[in-house]
Order: C-alpha cells, then structure tokens, then sequence
C-alpha cells in the first residue's frame, strides 16, 4: 500500500505491507489525525478501516469532506462520500483485545471482503482498553496486541501517538520522544515524526501567522532510509496534505495559506472556490452538449 504522497512512498518503497505497524509521532494539534485522513483520501480504493477513538465519526465525516473539496470544491456532502466505497468508520471510547477481531469479522460481513489497512486513532486511546497495572504496560500491551492483530488479520495498521510534552515544536521528532511508549520502538515497523517548522520558537514572521510546511522525519524504518526528512504542505482551510515536489497542488495550498494568513474566512474562501468549480462544470456540461448537437 503507498501513503500517496510520493517523496514519502519513496523511501518506504516498496510500501506499507500486511503483518506491519505504522505509528505517526507528533505534538498534540500538530497533525496526526489530519495526516491519517489525508492517507485515507489518498487509498480510497483500498479495504479500509477507520477506528476513530478520539473524535466522533461525524467529525471525522466533516474533516473528509474538508479534504475531498480541496480536489474538488463543487463535489456534494454525497458524493464524498461515495468516493470512500470500502472505508468504515467506527466510533468507541475505548476498544478491548477481543474487539478488534469482531471489527474485522464485522467488515468482512459487510464489504465481502478482508480490510488491508486499518487506521487506529490513536495510540494513547487505544492503551486505555487494554490490561496492565500503569500506563506503560498498557500502551507496551497495546502495541503487542495491534502488532499481534496485524499478522494475524494480514493488514497494515496505522496507529499514531502523541510524543511527550518536553519535545520542542518545530523540530525533528525521535523515538525517544514517545508518550508512554512501552514497546513502540521495538515492535513498530515505521516511525514517522510529524512537525511543523514554523511552530517552533521564533520561526513565525508575524504572531499567529501559519506556513505551508509539513515535514515527516523517519526515525525507524524496516525499509532503510531512517533519518530522512520529507516536505508536505498542509492547507489551514481544507485540511489537506500534499506531496512537496506536487507542484500544482502545493501551490493550491500555498495560496490557501495566504488567505488564511491575512485574515479570510474559511466560508468566505471556500465560497469563491465553489463557485469557480461549479462554472467549469457548467462549462463541461454545456460542451458535452455542444458534441452530441454536432454529432447528430
């Protein structure tokens, strides 16, 4: 499976396989749910399931919905989400051992077919189901049983944490960094620090002003590559995330930033999309109809 932004897939060629765990590191409002939902946007067509601990599945709708309208700002509330034909969501507050496995049977029953990709979100949420006298043997049984789960069901698991509190913003993300990690470092197949560099002290050009910027550091690979930074750019309006070197799209995003940026409304700014996408529609339409008048 690829992440769908391609400097990443790169160097996680040759990509996210079953009987693996992905766990995305990253400061509290740093991305972390945002990253796993763009990651969902991209692999629409994969068997998919998404575990919403923390948010509620409507607040997750509306994110998708944020994410779907950056590709295509005329696209309804319907026809989002009939782009996400295998992705299911489910909402818990917590989620036991024995959960898991019903989930699974639960989609088989549903879709016809075995997810491959499960996004568990996130870590902290998840440990607070399992067994165990503290918080690092809970969060080390958590890992064990989503590594244990991840074989056993043959899919990949995408399952983000929050890093500790002394981390400063801004700045590349170890895996001396995580919360609580238990045995993250060791059973994790991927680490990826998320941050973004214009949080970090001193960075910002104005008060309250955002960049574009997005960065995800490898410090763990099963693929090699550990070490390595990517750029991504993440929109303040639409949520979404894109590859660095996607020109196009970045510079969508680099224009979003601005707006947001010297003070727009998200309505006022999605308004002006739409109506310049629903135009190209109208224009597309009126010219299919243009060809079939010719034709006949």
């Amino acid at each position: 499976i690829k992440t769908g932004f391609l400097t990443l897939d790169a160097l996680l060629s040759p990509g996210l396989q079953p009987g693996q765990i992905t766990v995305p590191m990253a400061k509290s409002g740093n991305g972390k749910s945002l990253f796993i939902a763009n990651i969902a946007q991209n692999t629409r067509d994969v068997p998919s399931v998404l575990i919403t601990l923390e948010l509620t599945k409507e607040e997750t709708a509306k994110r998708l919905q944020k994410i779907g309208r950056f590709y295509d700002a005329a696209a309804t509330d319907d026809e989002i989400a009939a782009s996400f034909p295998l992705l299911a969501m489910v909402d818990a507050n917590k989620l036991g051992p024995d959960e898991f496995g019903v989930l699974m049977e639960e989609y088989v029953e549903e879709y016809g077919e075995r997810p491959r990709l499960v996004y568990v979100d996130y870590l902290g949420y998840y440990s607070r189901g399992q067994r165990g006298k503290d918080q690092y043997e809970r969060t080390t049984n958590a890992v064990m049983h989503l590594k244990e789960m991840a074989k056993e069901h043959q899919l990949h698991i995408i399952c983000p944490s929050q890093v500790n509190r002394g981390v400063k913003e801004g700045e590349p993300i170890g895996m001396d960094a995580l919360r609580d990690s238990g045995a993250v470092e060791e059973t994790a197949d991927f680490a990826l620090g998320i941050y973004r560099p214009h949080a970090a002290v001193g960075a910002a050009a104005q008060p309250g002003a955002v960049g574009a910027d997005l960065k995800v550091n490898i410090p763990k690979s099963r693929h090699g590559n550990t070490g390595r930074v990517v750029t991504l750019a993440l929109g303040p309006f639409s949520l979404a995330i894109v590859d660095g070197s996607d020109r196009t799209n970045a510079t969508r995003i680099a224009q979003e930033v601005e707006a947001y940026n010297r003070g727009e409304r998200y309505e006022d700014y999605i308004a002006r999309r739409q109506e310049s996408a629903w135009k190209a529609r109208q224009g597309a339409l009126i010219g299919k109809d243009t060809d079939r008048a010719d034709a006949r």
